[in-house]
């Protein structure tokens, strides 16, 4: 690159992370490990965060090169290939460089604060490491080890973004990427053995000696088994929903986000089942089946919900505890907390063809998101919905009683919603359903779609294929509270009738 840049008069040309002469990769080696963990986390979506860490990878590649030349200048002048480095040379003043040190630093801040604080603070302890790297070349045989550790950080933070589970793939990852780092840059140390060895720079170029085409080698053979593994375990279960920590599953919905009604789409169609809203319930809410989800508690206040979820709140809004079918419930919608009606409303026809009141269909099989009942909302108006713990009913007929179900240690959590307005209720949501969790085996077969953090998002402004494929069973552990309280009627429309729930 330095050979086809046109003449340039300016010293700081030719510093790192610039197309000039110092020889070096300008992100690329830093940026691979962190697309690497982003891909492997499941986020082939994200073209967005992709270039954001290529951006930070090649300002903090540069930062850091900076660093070790303002570290390394008197060494750099005893060897051949790095006497013409800009601090080296003189052609740029420390102070100089330390400015454009700074000015880097400040384009990896912007990237920064595009990122989760999981990742954050993942990010930021890169910074005693990336400090400690110029040094180790002078306490230990292998300081192409400390840069692995170094330039492989990319992954984990990429990982985090995404998900904080899966941590045995993503230690395959970091350990394939630290192996192939260890190997290459001990090629490029092979460049200055007999220098180093005089001006008492450790390399593990000069540690393998005469094996060092093995050494090599067996670097990249190991790289390639991790990497390999690594792909075996993702296939083998990366296929489940991203996991963050345990923040009481609430979204970092971030504000980049909130106000946009519009959901991104992908170009392809859609397949989809016949139009048509309904004529009537005929075979749509189960027959012989179970009703679903008809009860559920949401513990938080209204200013809670919106802090945890970093969203806006509506004011006014006041909702019960425990929520039946025709209840008003808190969704988040629209980068905002709204108060809407729970259960989509479904007119039936009595047997003489007359319209009766319509009852509200609280629950939305995944199965059934791309029929005409409900595709308009899933593919235009996904929502969260905000729950602490869901019921069902069991036992006996006539004698049944509530059983509670949770997330452990987590108070607060987000279920997948749809809504829209109706002309018989105004604003309304419904539930979407998946199947059951093993520990509800005995008392029902399904259950709502739980989000976890790094999936609310995609869920929210995701392409329907992105929302389609969050619509699995939760893996982790449920509560379980069993009670001997009764289990009371199906809850009353907006309009105070008594109503029975469906799933549709």
């Amino acid at each position: 690159m330095a050979a086809l840049s046109p003449p340039c008069r300016s010293p700081c040309a030719t510093m790192p992370c610039l197309p000039g002469s110092t020889g070096r990769s300008a992100g690329g080696c830093c940026s691979g490990p962190a697309h690497w963990g982003v891909l492997l986390a499941g986020g082939q979506a994200r073209w967005d965060l992709i270039l954001w860490l290529l951006l930070g990878a090649i300002a903090m590649r540069g930062a850091g090169c900076v660093y070790n030349d303002l570290v390394d200048a008197d060494l750099d002048r005893q060897v051949t290939r790095t006497a013409s480095r800009p601090v080296a040379s003189g052609r740029v003043s420390k102070r100089a460089a330390w400015g454009w040190l700074l000015a880097l630093c400040l384009i990896g801040l912007v990237v920064l604060l595009q990122l989760r604080w999981e990742a954050q603070l993942v990010a930021l302890a890169s910074i005693a490491p990336v400090a400690a790297y110029p040094f180790m070349k002078r306490i230990t045989w292998w300081p192409q080890a400390w840069l692995g550790i170094v330039f492989s950080w990319g992954a984990l933070v990429g990982w985090s973004e995404l998900r904080l589970d899966r941590l045995e793939v993503l230690a395959l990852l970091y350990a394939g990427s630290m192996a192939w780092v260890i190997g290459y840059d001990t090629i490029y140390a092979l460049q200055d053995r007999e220098d180093d060895a005089l001006v008492g720079i450790r390399s593990s170029a000069l540690a393998m000696g005469g094996k060092v085409r093995g050494g090599v080698a067996s670097f990249y053979a190991a790289a390639l088994v991790c990497w390999a593994t690594g792909l075996l375990a993702a296939a083998a279960g990366l296929d489940r929903q991203p996991r963050l920590a345990a923040d009481g599953g609430a979204s970092a919905v971030a504000s980049r986000h909130a106000g946009s009604g519009r959901q991104r789409q992908r170009a392809r169609p859609l397949p989809l089942e016949p139009h048509g809203r309904p004529a009537d319930g005929a075979g749509l809410l189960g027959r012989g089946q179970r009703l679903m989800c008809n009860l559920y508690r949401m513990t938080k206040g209204t200013q809670e919900v919106a802090k945890l979820f970093e969203v806006e709140a509506q004011a006014g809004l006041n909702v019960a505890e425990e929520l039946y079918p025709g209840y008003p419930g808190l969704v988040i919608a629209e980068g905002q907390v709204r108060s809407m009606t729970w259960g989509f409303p479904l007119v039936m026809k009595g047997k003489q063809g007359q319209p009766l009141k319509p009852k509200p269909v609280t629950n939305a099989r995944e199965d059934k998101l791309l029929t005409g009942f409900w595709r308009d909302s899933f593919v235009k108006r996904r929502c969260l919905v905000p729950v602490s713990h869901w019921a069902e009913a069991e036992g006996e007929k006539g004698r049944m009683t509530r059983t509670w179900y949770g997330l452990p240690g987590q108070d607060l959590f987000a279920v997948a919603g749809l809504w829209r307005w109706s002309e018989e209720w105004g604003e309304v949501y419904t539930i979407v359903m998946v199947d059951g969790h093993p520990q509800m085996a005995e008392v029902h077969d399904r259950m709502p779609l739980v989000l976890s953090r790094a999936a609310q998002e995609y869920w929210l402004e995701g392409s329907p294929e992105d929302a389609l494929a969050l619509c699995r069973t939760w893996e982790d552990e449920l509560t379980v509270e069993r009670t001997e309280e009764r289990w009371a009627g199906g809850g009353t429309t907006p309009k105070g009738d008594p109503c029975q729930p469906g799933l549709l």
